[in-house]
């Protein structure tokens, strides 16, 4: 049967037992205070109700202690699993960056299209060495005036003459130029290409700056005729 002892120092009711107090000769902790006392001399004749037996509790400050480890930023192996979480976002944050440049890249076609891009590209490359390419957005320029005539110079030659406008927001690059030629039947009989240098005379600024948007350009071609003469003709940008 347990013997109850009180603390002196806070006074508290707990339990105690003969072979305690002959193992420590009757000096044990108090649970309460964590104070060492002689619970001899504070032996009482009363027993301590179940619900006080704190010899089963832990005591307040174990308690505190254990919360405030819980709660620290950097508890045991959570502080550890969020310490080696930062290389992995480092990296996936590298992975996305090189998908950005490597989409850039790939649709810089369409992206030197936005006026906004070209006023960036044209800031940054003359630091970076760089050269921001002139845009081709298919479907903005239009032949304005076309006309194919005979050279009265050269019999078995045509001259091609024509007015090209650039209808986008930005300037262009002159597009490649071919020229369908057809019989009375309709018939295809001819085709040709050029490229910007061919129709576009030397000095021209649309070589160097493009086609200047709302502003026409005239291009013309001398060509050379290896068959009969064509009745008509077309001319498509590509």
């Amino acid at each position: 049967m347990p013997l109850t002892t009180r603390c002196r120092h806070c006074g508290r009711l707990f339990p105690v037992y003969a072979t305690q107090l002959k193992a420590h000769r009757g000096r044990v902790h108090c649970p309460q205070c964590g104070k060492r006392f002689d619970a001899v001399a504070g032996l009482i004749d009363e027993q301590v109700p179940q619900t006080e037996d704190s010899g089963r509790r832990r005591h307040p400050a174990h308690q505190a202690a254990t919360v405030t480890l819980a709660q620290g930023p950097l508890a045991g192996p959570q502080g550890q699993r969020r310490g080696r979480r930062w290389p992995w976002r480092l990296g996936i944050l590298a992975l996305l960056a090189g998908l950005g440049v490597q989409a850039a890249w790939w649709w810089r076609g369409d992206l030197v299209g936005y006026p906004g891009v070209q006023s960036l590209l044209g800031q940054v490359c003359p630091y970076l060495g760089c050269e921001a390419p002139l845009p081709r957005l298919p479907g903005t320029i239009e032949i304005q005036q076309s006309a194919l005539a005979a050279d009265p110079t050269r019999p078995e030659a045509l001259l091609l003459r024509l007015t090209l406008v650039n209808r986008a927001a930005t300037a262009q690059r002159p597009p490649l130029l071919q020229l369908e030629l057809y019989d009375e039947a309709g018939t295809l009989i001819a085709v040709r290409r050029f490229e910007p240098g061919h129709y576009l005379t030397d000095g021209s600024q649309a070589l160097t700056d493009g086609l200047v948007p709302h502003r026409p350009t005239h291009a013309g071609v001398d060509i050379a005729l290896a068959q009969a003469e064509p009745t008509g003709f077309r001319v498509r940008l590509l």
